[in-house]
């Protein structure tokens, strides 16, 4: 499992541009918003729930809070995409609590606008061994791994998101990886990733 080599300028927010039409209502702005970060939030939800349709209704809640909180929004606080998936981690966390563990095989594709950012498996197969794995891990672990690795987040972000020290989620996110790895064969993940499954 590895992150895009692609480096990001965390200084900078990619939805900049948006948020002062959010904030004086326009509507043509939260369906461009949707446009660019509905994949990721779905995707993120999707990870974390191993349920699609739960995962749409947790999308459609970030979406409608985003509108309705975009007038109170202080720029320079936190990326909008943050904050975004800060709402969604919350969302699926509760969810998860009052549901309980789910273990499920059956894991939903997400078409995710970053599917890129991890090339763990080289077949179909072994890809949807992932996803169920992913679905065993408690569901801190689940978020801490989707946040770096699938929505490419810095560390900073990541536990930004979590609520949580960047010390605390580099040992989240270390735990999960050694976890996800007990229910991984050692010929699903090639040498490379390997590694990256076993950084600290």
């Amino acid at each position: 499992m590895q992150r895009s080599s692609h480096k990001r300028n965390s200084s900078i927010d990619p939805d900049a541009d948006l948020i002062p039409r959010l904030k004086a209502g326009d509507e043509t702005a939260l369906a461009m918003l949707m446009t660019r970060r509905l994949a990721t939030i779905h995707g993120l939800a999707a990870r974390m729930l191993g349920d699609g349709v739960m995962a749409e209704d947790v999308a459609q809640t970030v979406f409608l809070k985003t509108w309705t909180q975009a007038p109170n929004w202080e720029p320079g606080k936190a990326k909008l995409l943050t904050w975004m998936c800060r709402v969604a981690t919350n969302q699926c966390l509760d969810i998860l609590k009052r549901k309980g563990p789910i273990y499920s095989d059956d894991v939903p594709d997400v078409e995710d606008a970053r599917a890129n950012a991890v090339d763990m498996m080289s077949a179909q197969d072994d890809a949807g061994q992932i996803k169920t794995a992913m679905a065993t891990l408690p569901a801190s672990q689940r978020a801490a791994i989707s946040l770096c690795y699938f929505d490419e987040l810095s560390q900073k972000e990541a536990a930004t998101i979590l609520n949580i020290s960047v010390k605390a989620y580099e040992s989240l996110l270390s735990r999960g990886r050694k976890n996800l790895r007990k229910h991984l064969s050692p010929n699903q993940i090639d040498q490379g990733h390997d590694q990256r499954l076993d950084a600290s």
